[in-house]
This record gives structure tokens, C-alpha cells and sequence, in this order.
């Protein structure tokens, strides 16, 4: 199975996001969409599991989610430091947390939880634009990052 990962997309969108997605079981977006139009473009491309971000004004999505796919029990939230994804994390125990906000690439354990943030598909805040990917195989998986500006200078 093969998860498409974006964040802090900021109402822009890559043209060749689609095609990169293209074979992707699912979508996750870590927040900071932009207008409902973000999800739909995604949408057409493989389905999408979606949260809010702190600057996300026009979409009506939900704090956290938690979902899983092949053994794997993913929680994602935009900013991993508030109190009540926190305690999400703690209750719940996913083995990987996808979240955003920080606009740079995040791909490390913490304990036995993984944390991946797929940086941002916009503006890279002194990193790459970039998107991510996860692949998941009977329980375990790989991360991969897709740096976008590297790209663009092909």
C-alpha cells in the first residue's frame, strides 16, 4: 500500500502533484489546505483523509484523525505540541504521527512512535518545497521524501 503525504499547501497547488500521487491508495493532508478546491484536485487523484490547520478559514475539517491501513495506526494533526493531540498520542499509541505547521522535512522516532512531516507542498521556510510518501507492507513501512524544487530546475 502507498500513502501520498501533504502539508501547508496554503491554497497553492504544484501541477505535478497529481501525476506524482498517480498510484497512490490513499491521501493525507496535514492541514494548512487552503480552500476546499486543494481537497478536490486531491481528491481526483486517490482518497483523502484531511485536517485542520491554524490557518485554515474556508474548510470544515477535524482537529485529529486517527486511521489505519495494513497494521499500521496512523494519527495525524497540523501541530503535534497541543495538549490535545498530546494526549491523543498518548492514549491511542499510533505508530506514526503525520503533521505539519513547521514547513521542514520531519522523519524520526520518538520512543516507538514515528513522526513524519512531509514539509511543505508551498513555501519551504529555507528547505525545499516537498511532499512525501509512505509505504506500507504487512505492518511495517518506509517514508520517502519528494523534494519539488529539486524538480522544477530538471
Amino acid at each position: 500500500m502507498k500513502i501520498g503525504v501533504i502539508s501547508d499547501t496554503h491554497n497553492k497547488f504544484d501541477p505535478r502533484i497529481p501525476e506524482l500521487f498517480s498510484g497512490v491508495d490513499a491521501i493525507i493532508h496535514a492541514g494548512d489546505v487552503g480552500d476546499e478546491w486543494i481537497l478536490d484536485e486531491l481528491k481526483a487523484v486517490a482518497p483523502v483523509t484531511a485536517v485542520i490547520g491554524n490557518t485554515d478559514q474556508t474548510v470544515v475539517l477535524p482537529d485529529i484523525a486517527q486511521l489505519s491501513f495494513d497494521k499500521v495506526k496512523f494519527l495525524v494533526a497540523h501541530i503535534v505540541d497541543e495538549f490535545e493531540v498530546q494526549k491523543a498520542i498518548i492514549t491511542e499509541k499510533p505508530d506514526i504521527v503525520i503533521h505539519g505547521h513547521l514547513h521542514q522535512v520531519r522523519q524520526e522516532f520518538k520512543g516507538k512512535t514515528f513522526y513524519f512531516n512531509p514539509g511543505s507542498a508551498s513555501q519551504g521556510r529555507g528547505s525545499p518545497r516537498s511532499i512525501g510518501f509512505i509505504d506500507i507492507f504487512n505492518g511495517t513501512f518506509l517514508t520517502r521524501i519528494v523534494d519539488l524544487d529539486a524538480l522544477e530546475r530538471r
